[in-house]
């Protein structure tokens, strides 16, 4: 009998310990979100600039000498691609002229001269955030075919998917500094180049931009939430 409380005790030391440190990196992850860029962002929101999106984008391009090596195109949905260095602006993006848009312009433009000169850590960064959606998604798919066919405890589910998340949260945390490092590079060339002509608006879209490097250090899975 004394046994066995010791072991169920020993049990419940073990998931609780488990637990806490699954749950870790991505209550660092979300942390780091909600304090290095929704609170910086928040106090912008419906600032108006005098440039649109794609007129900075080829603006500091051009100031960065790459404006013949990285071309910028229009489609559905933002990003990068790394080979060859193109930004991809969404409609919304290349026409919009409020100071968090162009943030996330710029953050995007950091991107794509990191992509340009260093495109293996571009890739690595790419592949994190793919992981980071798709390899929780998945744990919990296959968690649930386990607890209900295999009979894993529920308890135990939880913290294999805590852990997945964990995971993801913790490589994805590593990885933002690519972009960290891109949004950098816009700042200097922003400073150096004056793109955009006023200085309240350089330090608003600089401040922005810095932030959007943080916006997605969630795990993709859970950045829905946001």
């Amino acid at each position: 009998m004394i046994g066995g409380r010791k072991g169920n005790g020993e049990g419940g030391g073990v998931w609780k310990i488990l637990l806490l440190v699954s749950l870790l990196p991505t209550v660092v992850a979300v942390l780091a979100r909600k304090w290095l860029c929704d609170r910086v962002v928040r106090p912008y929101e419906g600032h108006m600039t005098s440039r649109s999106g794609r007129e900075l984008a080829e603006g500091l391009l051009k100031a960065a000498g790459r404006g013949a090596s990285i071309s910028v195109a229009e489609k559905r949905k933002a990003g990068v691609v790394v080979d060859p260095p193109q930004l991809v602006l969404s409609s919304a993006l290349a026409e919009a002229r409020d100071v968090v848009s162009l943030g996330k312009v710029a953050a995007l433009t950091g991107q794509a001269l990191v992509a340009a000169d260093q495109p293996q850590l571009m890739r690595w960064r790419q592949w994190v955030l793919r992981f980071s959606w798709a390899f929780p998604v998945f744990t919990a798919v296959v968690l649930v075919f386990a607890v209900v066919v295999a009979k894993l405890a529920a308890s135990w589910a939880i913290v294999i998917l805590l852990g997945a998340l964990g995971l993801a949260s913790a490589l994805s945390l590593a990885s933002v500094m690519i972009e960290v490092e891109g949004a950098k590079l816009v700042l200097d060339l922003m400073e150096r180049s004056r793109v955009l002509p006023r200085r309240d608006e350089e330090e608003e879209v600089g401040l922005c931009c810095r932030a959007m490097a943080y916006r997605q250090v969630v795990p993709g899975a859970v950045e829905w939430m946001f």
